[in-house]
């Protein structure tokens, strides 16, 4: 990282801190806007964001599915993508309560992965 953090910070859209320095970062979990509405949720994370800064925070981590409306205006803030999968996985013996996923959104909080 020491060497790759010079490039990586020339490119990236948000830096990384210097060699043994904190992350100093939080996290934004599950979020839902009702109706999905991209202009709440646009002034929702520019509250949060400003939050973020106030606590001398450099990074503000949230995890929105591929699928869902609100990754857009998400997209538009200065960021760094981190694309990840999220597997169901069910023991064949076990009987399951769990309804199959469809085609929603996936919700997950990322502060627990």
């Amino acid at each position: 990282m020491r060497r790759a953090r010079p490039m990586l910070n020339a490119v990236a859209r948000a830096g990384l801190p210097p060699e043994g320095q904190p992350l100093r970062s939080a996290y934004a979990a599950l979020v839902c806007i009702a109706g999905d509405d991209i202009g709440v949720f646009r002034k929702l994370l520019s509250v949060v964001l400003d939050e973020a800064r106030s606590r001398n925070l450099d990074h503000l981590l949230i995890g929105l599915d591929a699928r869902d409306p609100l990754l857009q205006a998400a997209s538009k803030a200065r960021h760094i993508r981190y694309t990840s999968r999220i597997y169901s996985v069910e023991w064949p013996d076990e009987r399951s309560d769990l309804e199959p996923l469809d085609q929603r959104p996936v919700y997950v909080d990322i502060a627990m992965l």
